[in-house]
């Protein structure tokens, strides 16, 4: 343990064994394959179902029924309403209301 040694590290002679043998291994290099396949095919399937969702929500939702808040009848806050056939209170103009 002096400074003067060359030796870098202080083993017992157990560590040695190991450590020659951490020196002899060479690696499971050449045995490596892709084993993730099934779950990477999974993965897939399901960013492209979000995608899908998302999509939907996009296209055919109204943002501002999340953003403005909706009553009861279904009426959008901030916005002019379409009237809902069977409701009676829908359709009201909310463009000045909050």
């Amino acid at each position: 343990m002096g400074c003067c040694r060359e030796d870098k590290k202080v083993n017992d002679i157990e560590l040695k064994e190991i450590n020659q043998a951490a020196v002899e291994f060479e690696g499971p290099v050449a045995e490596r394959s892709c084993r993730d396949v099934i779950f990477l095919l999974i993965f897939i399937a399901y960013l492209g179902g979000m995608g899908y969702v998302s999509y939907l929500g996009i296209h055919q939702g109204n943002p501002y029924r999340i953003v403005y808040g909706v009553d009861s009848w279904g009426n959008v806050c901030s916005q002019k309403n379409d009237k809902i056939a069977g409701v009676a209170l829908s359709g009201i103009d909310m463009t000045h209301r909050t």
